[in-house]
């Protein structure tokens, strides 16, 4: 029934061994409703430039194409469409996700028909049945569009879906690629929850979700999670679970011990103990007992958003606890075997934003004491706030000044300022041959790389620590020093590279795994 819709992944040049979620889980909703003709195209399973995705999807032919975006800059996007354009005058665009919904004053332009505002699982069905019976789309609700005098109208969305066990599985189109390509070790992404329960100032998510009327943070049962499970388990052989969702245990005690009770319950009850999975928590909802639990039927990765060592930032930051309850929670985790270590029984990996302008020497100290005592990857020390549009910190910062024009902040130590562009600059040429070391390491499931993998991993150790150790002495210089020390780290690094021993095991691994050693794309979420 209906016109011929391809859902596209709005990101090029990218390679991300993930399912794209959010076109994923509107495929299957509109296929339930009837509407068959629906395809999915992810340029992130091959890392597809914008031009080769403009060609994909000339030759799909589509009548309707749906583009999907989840930051806010759209420049990508416009260069992809203006590109299509070129070719195809005749099929529908429309676009939606996060940066969309939130800004879609940014994205709508004369070659976009209408931008789709927050969840969209009720208002799909209603514009496809609109252009099938030949009605306005206009009229639309949660549609976005410009009138004939250019003026950007923005009808209200409908009420969010409360009972997430209504919603069927997400279609699953780009799972048998992912497979084929990488082989039944990727993981199948999962969702068990939408939106948050906290209300972080830097976060979209709350900003995103009070777009719509209703209730903001909502849990599937675990039995309509287990199914799905199942699903994965016995028609795709899939193992490996990733739980995408921000909070996998709930805000309530009671409600947390019930759900990973009934969890556990189920994945012995289904004999279903060889999978792994990963899930995401926050540091002050963090059970131990709870976790422990969790490991024991799988739990092999966690992600949880620490944020920050500084007091001062986390107030800022809006978040619970303090930095004496975070050194214990990181102890308490490493002593069950969840750390950062790649050998840990649980992997974990943790957010943290290490600049902002409000940065001193002395938070900044904190901070790379604290990635460094815990083995945290070094690509942390780089991480700097992204003030998220209609974010409450977007907002604070905007009213102090503190917000340029491209989105990027000012710092009030204008020494901060040059700290952070010089250990950017050094960092992203170590970081550029980090990442060189640790591919083949991430890939090691597709190829036994024996005693390659303990060798690239040493020295990948040795790399960490050059980050922090030029990291710290930056810390502790006057400015005036500051070229001295680029100059020595980047002699260090240029000798790493002539090391002909790892230089040797690179290329003998890249050549067997199949890795461009001169590609540009970026893998992620490679377990």
């Amino acid at each position: 029934m209906g016109n011929k819709v391809l859902f596209l992944n709005g990101i090029f040049g990218e390679m991300s061994i993930s399912e794209p979620l959010g076109i994923c889980v509107l495929a299957s909703v509109v296929r339930k409703k009837g509407f068959q003709e629906i395809s999915i195209y992810d340029p992130c399973v091959e890392g597809d430039s914008i031009e080769k995705a403009v060609q994909y999807v000339l030759d799909c032919q589509p009548d309707i194409l749906a583009i999907s975006v989840i930051g806010t800059d759209p420049s990508d996007v416009h260069k992809f469409i203006q590109q299509f354009r070129t070719k195809n005058k005749n099929s529908i665009i429309v676009i939606g996700g996060h940066g969309p919904s939130l800004c879609p004053e940014r994205f709508i332009i004369d070659d976009v028909t209408g931008i789709f505002i927050g969840e969209s699982e009720v208002t799909w069905p209603l514009f496809l049945q609109a252009i099938n019976d030949g009605e306005n789309i206009h009229s639309v609700s949660g549609f976005a569009y410009k009138n004939n005098d250019g003026v950007l109208m923005i009808n209200d969305p409908p009420k969010k879906i409360e009972n997430l066990d209504e919603l069927p599985f997400m279609a699953r189109d780009t799972l048998p690629l992912l497979i084929k390509k990488y082989g039944k070790n990727v993981s199948a992404q999962m969702l068990s929850s939408r939106s948050c329960y906290m209300n972080c100032s830097y976060c979209s998510i709350k900003s995103f979700s009070r777009l719509q009327e209703g209730k903001v943070y909502r849990e599937r049962s675990v039995d309509s999670i287990i199914e799905e499970i199942k699903y994965l388990y016995y028609e795709f052989g899939i193992r490996k679970i990733k739980f995408a969702d921000d909070n996998f245990i709930p805000p309530n005690p009671v409600q947390a011990k019930q759900k990973i009770d009934r969890f556990y319950e189920k994945i012995i009850d289904n004999n279903m103990t060889d999978i792994h999975f990963h899930i995401q928590c926050r540091p002050d909802n963090i059970k131990i007992d709870l976790l422990q639990k969790l490991m024991h039927i799988g739990m092999n990765s966690l992600f949880i958003g620490v944020e920050s060592i500084n007091q001062e930032d986390l107030d800022m930051y809006h978040r619970v606890g303090n930095p004496e309850k975070t050194y214990w929670i990181m102890d308490e985790l490493n002593k069950i075997g969840i750390s950062c270590n790649i050998n840990s029984k649980v992997r974990m990996k943790l957010g943290y934003i290490t600049f902002n302008p409000y940065s001193t020497r002395e938070t900044l100290s904190k901070s790379v004491n604290f990635l460094r005592k815990y083995q945290i990857t070094p690509k942390k020390l780089l991480n700097i706030i992204k003030p998220y549009y209609k974010t409450p910190i977007y907002d604070i910062l905007n009213e102090n000044y503190l917000l340029l024009s491209d989105n990027t902040i000012r710092f009030i130590d204008s020494d901060i300022g040059v700290l952070y562009s010089t250990i950017k600059e050094i960092m992203g040429s170590i970081l550029a041959f980090r990442e060189r070391i640790r591919l083949p390491i991430k890939m090691h499931f597709k190829l036994n790389i024996g005693s390659y993998h303990s060798e690239l991993d040493d020295f990948r150790k040795a790399i960490d620590n050059m980050c922090f150790d030029v990291f710290e002495e930056l810390l502790n210089a006057d400015i005036s020093e500051f070229s001295l020390i680029k100059q020595k780290y980047y002699e260090k690094i240029s000798a790493m590279k002539s090391d002909a021993n790892i230089m040797k095991i690179l290329d003998c691994v890249e050549s067997e795994l199949g890795i461009d050693k001169n590609s540009s794309k970026i893998v992620h979420n490679i377990s």
